[in-house]
């Protein structure tokens, strides 16, 4: 069930994300998933995502209405089981925590590589931050299901790839192996080749795009880049050349530091145009062009990034 903080209830026709019917009255949804779970057995447990992603989830998931959903759901069904998703910083949170013991059943953790950093490229964290969640949580007598973005996540640059999912669930297979987890939720993972609800493919138009992605709180020494490049076949007979393309970066969630990270464009090794990441706009295309540039036929045309 999506939060309050999903349903964006102050928007003009007041439906939001909410789930329906009941929508924010999660002792109705109690009542009505513990009904239904005596229908069908195969209904085991059921979640509440969030809980404390904003202060108005925070003002209602308290105790005692947890406690209170907890009662509805015991007096239909006490063998259904009833979750909540935790980051990671909830998950090692002892307040957190414990405003959910004895009314929760356990935590749905979501793996976001190092220090929780939406990256579902990073994969080496994963047996620490058990590691770590558990000498919280297993006091509490909290389980914990371990949760893998198999397909889209929204705040991340980069879409998770098999070799990533398999290293996560190869990293967590020992700890449901043991019991230490209860299970492992692989979330968006696609069943069949139909399209995807979000192409992973953002350019402008067409198809493709070039990524070079630096994670948060990843340091990188001076001088360090990333580039592409791709050939480019022109007429040698022009009077002249122009180079245009298009930019993008997510930098909204970095600290501003000026002069930190450059993006370049280079024809056969010379810089033809630069752009300080800070000066970008976020989160959307900006068009360059470089006009009058200085191009041979078969060159070579690299875009590096000066982290």
């Amino acid at each position: 069930m999506a939060p309050p903080s999903e349903c964006e209830r102050r928007i003009a026709n007041g439906d939001g994300n909410c789930p329906r019917p009941y929508k924010i009255d999660y002792r109705s949804w109690a009542n009505a998933v513990a009904t239904l779970s005596l229908q069908f057995p195969n209904i085991t447990a059921w979640a509440i995502d969030d809980f404390f992603a904003s202060q108005e989830n925070r003002d209602l998931f308290t105790p005692a209405y947890l406690a209170g959903l907890r009662a509805i759901t015991d007096g239909i069904n006490p063998d259904l089981g009833f979750y909540s998703t935790f980051y990671l910083g909830n998950a090692r949170n002892p307040t957190d925590l414990a405003t959910i013991s004895g009314a929760v059943d356990g935590i749905i953790f979501p793996y976001l590589g190092y220090e929780g950093n939406n990256d579902t490229q990073d994969s080496t964290a994963v047996a620490q931050q058990l590691n770590d969640i558990l000498g919280f949580t297993t006091p509490k007598h909290l389980a914990v299901v371990l949760l893998i973005y198999a397909g889209r996540f929204l705040d991340a640059p980069l879409a998770p790839t098999e070799d990533y999912v398999g290293q996560v669930m190869d990293a967590a297979a020992p700890y449901v192996a043991d019991g230490r987890i209860q299970g492992i939720v692989n979330y968006g993972a696609p069943i069949s080749d139909d399209p995807q609800v979000n192409s992973d493919d953002l350019a402008p138009s067409g198809n493709g795009r070039l990524s070079l992605v630096v994670p948060r709180h990843k340091p990188t020494p001076t001088d360090s880049y990333e580039q592409g490049s791709q050939q480019i076949t022109v007429d040698p007979n022009a009077s002249s050349y122009q180079l245009s393309f298009y930019h993008y970066d997510e930098n909204a969630r970095v600290q501003a530091v000026f002069g930190y990270q450059i993006k370049q464009a280079l024809i056969n090794g010379t810089v033809v145009w630069e752009s300080d990441v800070e000066d970008d706009p976020n989160y959307q295309w900006a068009q360059a062009t470089v006009p009058n540039v200085t191009l041979y036929p078969h060159s070579c045309m690299a875009k590096p990034q000066r982290l």
